[in-house]
């Protein structure tokens, strides 16, 4: 009986646990307007839309591109920065599992910007 018992509690929690994190992954590469090509170590942060409270951050690979592997649903904005380029704000809502492309973000020269 006492092994019965903690079979079905095993089960129910792994089933709780395994319903409670869904989560999405986002993902996307910054290039350059100007010369097409991509921008390496770009820092793209994960803000929440309500407060603006930093969720999670990373930086561009090599290629441009980045990665958040688990983001749970909600309304975000997105910022990219880069020293020499102007800064990047998008706000995406994340509603599933599914994966969430932002595709090319376009990055403007600040010098390009003022003219």
């Amino acid at each position: 009986m006492n092994k019965l018992t903690v079979t079905i509690l095993l089960v129910i929690g792994t089933t709780i646990v395994s319903y409670s994190q869904q989560t999405t992954t986002l993902k996307g590469i910054i290039s350059d307007t100007a010369e097409k090509k991509s921008l390496s170590n770009s820092v793209i942060a994960l803000l929440r839309a309500s407060d603006s409270t930093l969720v999670q951050f990373t930086r561009s690979k090599k290629d441009g591109s980045f990665f958040f592997p688990a983001v749970s649903a909600g309304n975000y904005l997105i910022l990219v920065t880069h020293p020499t380029y102007a800064d990047y704000f998008a706000s995406t809502a994340i509603k599933d599992t599914s994966i969430v492309d932002m595709n090319v973000i376009p990055m403007i020269l600040r010098s390009q910007l003022l003219e």
